[in-house]
């Protein structure tokens, strides 16, 4: 059963459509930022498994009825990698969290034009300091 707008669940008040379509575009969105990503790494939440069914939910900001609202597309990238373990786990890392924010800035620098992410997201592949 559905709850009503203006009821609680657990003691938080479940906001009205308009509000919680609101709250999970500005999420999702909040997702095209490593360092905020490396927050949830470090903050453990990508061990819960009800965070990581919500991650999960939020699938639906793929549609295009949906996508015309994304400011931050490449937040969907990210949708994507963060089904990866590996990548959960080494997102806590400030050096990978650095080379990926590096690589969306030169990607939004470009405009798109010949991206490389590398390996980032692979788990077969992990950087490897070359000293």
């Amino acid at each position: 059963m559905e709850a009503l707008p203006g009821t609680t669940l657990l003691g938080y008040k479940i906001p009205d459509e308009k509000t919680r379509f609101e709250i999970e575009l500005e999420f999702v969105q909040m997702l095209s930022n490593p360092w905020y990503l490396n927050y949830l790494a470090q903050h453990k939440f990508f061990e819960d498994e009800t965070f990581l069914a919500y991650l999960e939910y939020l699938d639906y900001w793929r549609e295009p009825e949906y996508t015309k609202f994304l400011i931050y597309p490449s937040c969907l990238y990210m949708l994507s990698l963060l089904k990866n373990p590996r990548f959960r786990e080494d997102i806590s890392r400030a050096d990978l969290s650095k080379q990926l924010n590096d690589e969306l800035y030169f990607d939004w620098l470009h405009k798109g034009e010949a991206v490389n992410y590398g390996k980032i997201g692979d788990p077969d592949s992990v950087p490897v300091d070359e000293k």
